[in-house]
């Protein structure tokens, strides 16, 4: 696989997993949580950054620079820190089997599977 194909496809995963967190704040707001201001704040600066990444894949060879390297981990590191917060919230709030619906839900969003 390319390097391009290689990043494109991150970018992709990226995308899936921003796009199955904002569904999930979505949904606990029905249920009736509000969910923190910070957690949203993260949300936003996330898909910032995977937007910002995306600019790369334009050049694969800027994707093996430092910058995008540290700009992917960023994004990773963020993404697993928010979806660790609002699990937490969903099971203090509205309980463990809803938690555990999404924690599925985003780990099929990670490896392309289902809708997501």
């Amino acid at each position: 696989m390319g390097k391009k194909s290689e990043s494109l496809r991150l970018w992709k995963m990226l995308n899936r997993q921003w796009n199955t967190l904002a569904e999930l704040t979505t949904d606990m707001k029905r249920q009736g949580v509000d969910v923190p201001e910070d957690a949203m704040a993260s949300l936003r600066c996330c898909k910032s950054f995977i937007t910002h990444f995306k600019s790369h894949l334009g050049n694969p060879m800027e994707c093996d620079t430092p910058e995008c390297q540290k700009l992917l981990s960023r994004i990773v590191t963020d993404m697993t820190n928010l979806e660790s917060y609002l699990i937490l919230i969903c099971v203090n709030k509205i309980g463990e089997g809803y938690a555990e619906e999404w924690s599925k839900r985003l780990m099929a969003s990670r490896l392309g599977e289902g809708a997501y």
